[in-house]
């Protein structure tokens, strides 16, 4: 009995395999932890010549280029690790993306300045605790404000409001910068049209 179970002990892997095996298992990981948009670039995908889009990318994908069986991968997915290392990796992925998000928070402040954006970026980089503030404006907000109607309504098509709003106050500035130019075009002209005339009294002063 004793020599049956060493008979069928299973081999372990030769190094080179081993190592193989191990950095597949990393590359899943990390194709796991990321969104599809990134998925795409990471496995090189093409995009189809018939819709001109990109495939959706898929764990045969990944298998594909590593040749990899699903069945490991599905045993990879059993690894006590594997929840936790995708975890980690995802959140290193977000973290790396922080100042891009940062730089587009600061734009919109900038162009838009809407409340929200300007509190979140404040609370971000000067500490502020944006729930308090949060409290005190919906306190004193008129029930019939637009702000208040928002907040009525789910997350998502808050967002969508937002948005919208930012679109309108965007092009409403962009329309009173037009107005403005226009006004100085306006004024300059005018002044350079008094001075001609006065030019011309004087000239006629003097003849």
């Amino acid at each position: 009995m004793r020599e049956l179970s060493v008979q069928t002990q299973q081999q372990p892997l030769p190094a080179g395999l081993r190592s193989t095996k191990t950095k597949a298992f990393n590359a899943f990981v990390k194709f796991m932890s990321l969104p599809d948009s990134e998925k795409i670039r990471f496995l090189n995908l093409e995009k189809n010549p018939l819709t001109g889009e990109y495939p959706r990318p898929t764990q045969e994908h990944f298998c594909k280029m590593y040749g990899v069986h699903r069945k490991t991968c599905a045993d990879w997915k059993k690894k006590p690790e594997y929840i936790s290392m995708v975890d980690t990796t995802r959140k290193q992925w977000g973290l790396d993306k922080v100042p891009n998000v940062l730089q587009a928070l600061y734009n919109r402040c900038i162009k838009y300045g809407m409340a929200y954006d300007v509190e979140t970026f404040l609370a971000y980089f000067a500490n502020w605790n944006r729930t308090q503030i949060s409290k005190v404006t919906v306190e004193k907000v008129d029930p019939d404000d637009l702000r208040n109607i928002i907040s009525m309504l789910p997350m998502d098509k808050q967002i969508e409001a937002y948005e919208k709003l930012a679109d309108i106050i965007g092009s409403a500035n962009l329309e009173r910068n037009i107005k403005e130019v226009n006004r100085l075009i306006t004024a300059e002209s005018e002044t350079n049209s008094d001075f001609s005339e006065k030019e011309t009294d004087l000239t006629a002063k003097v003849a």
